[in-house]
């Protein structure tokens, strides 16, 4: 079985997180990360010093947001790190490097994409004029809408950052499959419906946690030689 939990980065939902670990006791989980980023999250400034300018205007954005609710951006992935450590269970990072793909992102946008995503309004990057909670609640009722949005304003940035990503994962997690019975991956839960799509195309079982289930109160329950890389405990 293969697990999605479909988190978001600028809300505190490391307990729910790690109890959809626990409860589901996996061998491996799998982090939507790099191995740099993964590290550059234990940093004092969470590796943004020498990042590209779109990922700083972006990781600077979710920095304002993430304050709001108490945590830094990042947080549930270091805490599905330590859940995996306590089951002894190996940790996959299995996202593209970030570094190549802003690289590859800069390259590739035309001038007027770029133009028009650093002079976006930030704060409505994509839908503008809605406060960011009501563009999460529409979020989590559909993706499909809002990746149709981004698409046609920033085409490049879609396929690059969302697109392709997705499909990298997703064969991560079909070559760990092929030698771990249980599998859970923790990843934006802007991707999940993208990476099911994949893996139920191949066969392979998969179940969901989405974003709106972890932001639903529940009662806490027991305390790279293939583009990824895996770290045993």
């Amino acid at each position: 079985m293969i697990t999605l939990i479909g988190t978001g980065h600028v809300f505190n939902l490391r307990a729910r997180v790690q109890e959809e670990i626990f409860r589901r006791v996996p061998s491996v989980v799998c982090l939507e990360l790099d191995p740099a980023r993964y590290h550059a999250l234990r940093s004092p400034d969470r590796g943004k010093g020498k990042a590209p300018l779109v990922y700083r205007m972006l990781a600077n954005f979710q920095d304002r947001l993430a304050e709001g609710y108490g945590v830094k951006p990042g947080d549930e992935m270091l805490a599905a790190s330590d859940a995996a450590k306590d089951l002894a269970a190996s940790i996959a990072l299995i996202d593209k490097d970030a570094q190549q793909t802003f690289q590859r992102l800069m390259k590739e946008m035309p001038f007027r994409e770029k133009f028009r995503l650093v002079g976006s309004s930030v704060a409505g990057l994509f839908m503008p004029g809605k406060s960011v909670e009501d563009q999460v609640k529409e979020l989590e009722q559909d993706y499909t809408s809002y990746f149709n949005v981004m698409g046609k304003k920033f085409p490049t940035l879609k396929r690059i950052l969302i697109d392709e990503r997705n499909e990298h994962m997703a064969n991560a997690l079909v070559q760990l499959h092929g030698s771990h019975q249980n599998v859970v991956a923790v990843l934006g839960d802007g991707h999940v419906d993208g990476i099911l799509q994949i893996l139920t195309a191949k066969g392979l079982p998969v179940e969901t946690v989405r974003l709106k289930d972890l932001r639903t109160e529940r009662p806490a329950v027991g305390t790279a030689t293939t583009g990824f890389t895996v770290e045993t405990s």
